[in-house]
């Protein structure tokens, strides 16, 4: 038991970490922006990858697979959870390189046929920021395995790394540096896409060093079936409420310049504490429930 509260006190802090790095990007980003248009469309933008992360990464995906990772390393050790996270990872990029393809061609029907700036700035962004699902969702499935396996450290760091990232971008080249909306845009679009990056790189590392080495494997066994079934539930559960925030920020964002960025930063707020204490307990005991 004094282990398990080590570990939630662990994640606790490093999430703790991560938020204020997110609340010191946040800080700077508004500084550099303000409640433009820019900084809607932006946290427009940037809101639909992060809303597939929610369902097919750190949501319903993560909850159906935990289980399947826990027989497997019951029946088959290490090896058995690699197989599984191997296909689960081939099957979730395939998903997920559809998904780029089908917003490309959304964001840029609205970039062609809108009359609105800042819509056809959303739609930019729009195209430039959903491969972010990319990494993200695949860190989500790797950091699963290392949660399974005792590995906290690293995952609970995931989000350091874009919001470090998005920082040095944004502050040393587009606040300090000086230069035209437009330019720090850029330059913080690039600062998330690396972040991105980096969150994959970092857990896929770890998971290395426990022996894991990546393979393409679309083979359906009876365990992916198992976590696909599950999924799907949790998938059309969760997808109600994203269908409510997409709804609620859409119409923020077209009646006001300013509505999509201030409900934003609130909604901040609101998920510090949920991030700090219930995410951290739920992230150590899961795995431990689902042996």
């Amino acid at each position: 038991m004094s282990n398990l509260f080590s570990r939630i006190g662990l994640v606790s802090a490093l999430t703790m970490v991560s938020r204020f790095l997110g609340l010191a990007r946040d800080v700077l980003t508004s500084a550099v922006f303000g409640a433009s248009i820019w900084h809607s469309a932006f946290v427009t933008a940037f809101m639909i990858p992060n809303l597939f992360r929610r369902l097919l990464g750190e949501g319903a995906l993560t909850a159906a697979l935990m289980p399947g990772l826990s027989e497997e390393l019951k029946e088959g050790g290490r090896e058995g959870v690699f197989k599984l996270v191997n296909k689960t990872l081939s099957w979730l990029l395939v998903i997920c390189a559809g998904l780029c393809v089908l917003a490309y061609l959304v964001f840029s029907y609205v970039q062609v046929h809108s009359e609105s700036e800042k819509w056809i700035l959303g739609g930019t962004l729009g195209k430039t920021l959903f491969p972010y699902i990319l990494p993200i969702c695949l860190a989500a499935i790797i950091s699963a395995a290392l949660n399974l396996l005792g590995k906290f450290g690293v995952p609970a760091l995931t989000a350091v790394w874009l919001n470090s990232s998005m920082i040095a971008f944004l502050g040393l080249g587009g606040w300090l540096l000086g230069g035209e909306e437009r330019e720090k845009m850029i330059l913080l679009c690039i600062g998330t896409m690396l972040g991105g990056a980096l969150q994959l790189v970092a857990p896929a590392w770890a998971l290395a060093r426990e022996g894991w080495r990546p393979r393409f494997d679309l083979g359906l066994s009876e365990r992916v079936k198992m976590v696909a079934a599950l999924t799907l539930p949790g998938v059309f559960g969760a997808s109600v409420h994203q269908i409510n925030v997409v709804v609620t920020r859409g119409l923020a964002f077209d009646l006001s310049e300013a509505g999509a960025t201030l409900i934003y930063l609130a909604n901040r707020l609101v998920e510090l504490p949920v991030g700090v204490f219930a995410i951290a307990i739920s992230t150590v005991v899961f795995p431990s429930l689902s042996k």
